[in-house]
């Protein structure tokens, strides 16, 4: 006997789990269905943030012709995500009368609301963010959260394992974070964030009249460096590129 335990429907295809059936999706739906279709390039694409990629990195990227079925399940992404645009991508007034604009945006927060509490999560488009930037990004999180070695992982765990580097498989509880019991989480997890920064302020403890008022740096819990793999474990080719790429992403991230 098989008891589900956690979600009761499959988020990313939208489909709930029927407990009668070990198979919901057919072997040809067995994969993320948002993943960026094949570039159709034989490298890595030309904005990547790494030049001279070895034999590992450009076999990432298949030489492949897009099929009619592939088409279509992108037009139909494209269609189910939310446009970002009136928030992310400033207008032309003259063009678009305020009004119109006013509305796009209560049509976007809308529409994202209810994704949101529908699903959990939400698909988005017209963020202004290069997609070579995406693709990257998702290539060098499946080389490291699945390719790589468990001690290239574990090159990165940090004490604060919440905010920075490699969390491992079954090491947290999101059950705990609202009250509940449930086993630990079957998932891995790499953060980053922004690198640390000295906080200048003042002492409140010291007199504020004196004029060579004394400052102490302060450390923001927030604000801790990032823990990427080692070149040691992994090689300085492919932690390069990731370091690069989820770099990139975030700070792109950073910009909407």
């Amino acid at each position: 006997t098989i008891k589900l335990w956690g979600c009761k429907k499959m988020l990313w295809h939208r489909m709930p789990i029927d407990e009668e059936k070990m198979q919901m999706l057919p072997a040809s739906e067995r994969q993320f269905p948002f993943a960026p279709p094949p570039s159709g390039c034989d490298t890595i694409s030309a904005e990547a943030p790494v030049s001279g990629l070895g034999t590992k990195l450009e076999n990432l990227v298949v030489n492949s012709k897009i099929d009619g079925a592939e088409l279509k399940k992108n037009e139909w992404i494209r269609e189910s995500a939310i446009d970002m645009s009136p928030y992310c991508q400033s207008a032309n007034v003259s063009d678009i009368d305020e009004k119109e604009i006013l509305a796009r945006k209560r049509d976007c927060s809308a529409k994202l609301s209810k994704m949101l509490q529908t699903d959990g999560f939400a698909l988005v488009r017209g963020t202004g963010m290069s997609r070579s930037v995406c693709e990257n990004a998702l290539i060098a999180a499946k080389l490291f959260l699945h390719d790589a070695e468990e001690p290239v992982r574990r090159s990165c765990l940090t004490k604060d394992r919440a905010r920075r580097g490699y969390s491992p498989m079954c090491t947290e509880n999101f059950a705990s974070l609202i009250g509940e019991h449930g086993p630990n989480d079957l998932v891995k997890k790499y953060r980053v964030g922004p690198e640390a920064l000295n906080v200048m302020h003042s002492d409140s403890d010291k007199s504020s009249t004196s004029i060579g008022e004394e400052v102490k740096s302060v450390l923001s819990s927030l604000h801790q460096p990032n823990a990427w793999p080692d070149h040691k474990n992994w090689g300085a080719e492919l932690s390069t590129f990731f370091k690069e790429s989820i770099r990139k992403y975030y700070e792109s991230m950073c910009k909407i």
